[in-house]
C-alpha cells in the first residue's frame, strides 16, 4: 500500500508537470484528505472539509483517527468496493515502480 508521503510526493510532482497551481502545505494536507479534489484552492478545500459533520462532531484539537475516518467515508458512498484478483501487477510491485520513478525525477531535478 502506498504510504501518505508517497501520494504528496505524486500530488507535488504532478504540479510540477502541469505548472499550474502552487501546492501550500494547507492544500496538500487537503489533497491527502480528498485525494481527487485538485482543482480547488486550499482554502475551498478547507472549508470543505470543516462543513462535514466529521469535523463539526469533534472537540478543538481532537484528533480525528485511520478508523473514524473510514466509517464515515463508508456511509457516503453508494457502493462498496469489490476486490478483483488480477494476474497483472501487486501493489507492491506498482509502489515500487511508482518509487523507482520518483527517484528518477528526483534524480533529473537534481542535475538541473
Amino acid at each position: 500500500m502506498l504510504r501518505a508521503i508517497e501520494i504528496a510526493e505524486y500530488f507535488l510532482w504532478r504540479a510540477c508537470q502541469e505548472e499550474s497551481d502552487l501546492i501550500s502545505n494547507l492544500k496538500l494536507q487537503k489533497l491527502l484528505y480528498y485525494a481527487i479534489y485538485g482543482q480547488f484552492s486550499a482554502w475551498k478545500l478547507r472549508n470543505m472539509t470543516h462543513e462535514e459533520p466529521l469535523w463539526q462532531n469533534v472537540r478543538n484539537g481532537e484528533v480525528i483517527g485511520i478508523t473514524r475516518l473510514r466509517e464515515y467515508f463508508l456511509t457516503r458512498v453508494n457502493f462498496r468496493p469489490i476486490v478483483v484478483q488480477t494476474e497483472v501487477s501487486s501493489w507492491d510491485d506498482v509502489a515500487e515502480k511508482i518509487l523507482e520513478e520518483r527517484h528518477e525525477l528526483w534524480e533529473k531535478l537534481a542535475r538541473v
